[in-house]
């Protein structure tokens, strides 16, 4: 079972000398401050890093390119190099999300793209040795994008940074201070689960890896959904943690349910936690939302 998630978690790593880069654009966003998304905290564990780039190194020689890149058909080889894809008949992208192809730490900042309908691309990691050097703190992900104020290209590093950058940007925060800063500390005990999570697959030996997933059923999910489970209803019980519109929380919040429930299945859902799941459904139905999750663009780990 425990290999089995390994598996289903992790995050293939390309030859190195190549950058896959998938490029598309979103809908034009119909409304503005309809939902705002975070992202996973910004220091990552070096074991886990470790742990990806192994992982990375033995997909690369033992999966077909198909099996490494079945969800992004799009998916072309370029030189390794910083700069952006332009040669495509698509919106041109107004931002590069580098990062491995996976969700990881970068799918929050996906989804806000998606939900403001920002035409972006992926950049994946090539010979990481080459490109470490070249990123503002050694890590990934990296937004690539141009400075309005120089019209010089410019990277933003550190993935809570960029999310709040994006949020700001694209007004898709609430309005109220203190509704802000109730979202806000929602939105960072997420980034606490999803640090636990990546520890129990990225950093945990192999057979010791049942006994953390039962520890983390026994001692850390119950308080989960009953503090989320309070805000919630303290705010209504409408599915929203803080205000009346879905902020960066909410995606936040259904991004970890998603990766919750495959290291545990079933963890999160309308018997277990029924205003978790209410707030997870209303997420999943928006309608930009959906279109991102039924399209190539979705990662499938």
């Amino acid at each position: 079972m425990a290999a089995r998630l390994a598996s289903r978690l992790a995050i293939c790593h390309l030859p190195a000398g190549t950058v896959r880069t998938a490029t598309f654009s979103t809908r034009a966003a119909t409304s503005r401050g309809a939902i705002v998304v975070g992202v996973q905290p910004a220091k990552r564990a070096d074991q886990a890093l470790q742990q990806q780039y192994k992982f990375g190194a033995w997909a690369t020689t033992t999966l077909s390119p198909s099996h490494r890149l079945d969800h992004l058909h799009q998916a072309r080889s370029f030189a390794t190099t910083p700069s952006l894809n332009t040669s495509t008949t698509m919106a041109s992208p107004k931002y590069t999300v580098w990062y491995y192809p996976g969700k990881g730490r970068a799918e929050n900042a996906r989804l806000i793209l998606e939900a403001a309908g920002v035409p972006y691309e992926n950049k994946y990691i090539g010979d990481w040795k080459v490109e470490k050097p070249t990123t503002p703190f050694g890590q990934l992900p990296v937004l690539l994008m141009t400075d309005e104020k120089t019209n010089q290209p410019m990277q933003l590093a550190q993935s809570a940074a960029i999310v709040r950058y994006l949020a700001r940007k694209y007004d898709l925060v609430a309005e109220d201070a203190l509704d802000f800063a109730i979202a806000d500390s929602v939105y960072e005990s997420t980034n606490d689960i999803n640090e636990l999570l990546m520890r129990i697959v990225w950093a945990t030996p192999e057979p010791e890896k049942p006994a953390a997933i039962e520890k983390f059923k026994q001692e850390t999910l119950p308080g989960f959904i009953k503090s989320h489970t309070a805000i919630l209803e303290k705010n209504g019980n409408k599915g929203i943690y803080a205000g009346n519109k879905m902020t960066y929380v909410e995606l936040a919040a259904f991004n970890t349910i998603n990766e919750l429930n495959t290291v545990v299945p079933g963890a999160i859902s309308a018997t277990t936690a029924p205003a978790l799941w209410k707030m997870h459904e209303l997420v999943a139905s928006h309608d930009k939302i959906k279109a991102y999750l039924a399209s190539p663009r979705l990662h499938k780990v």
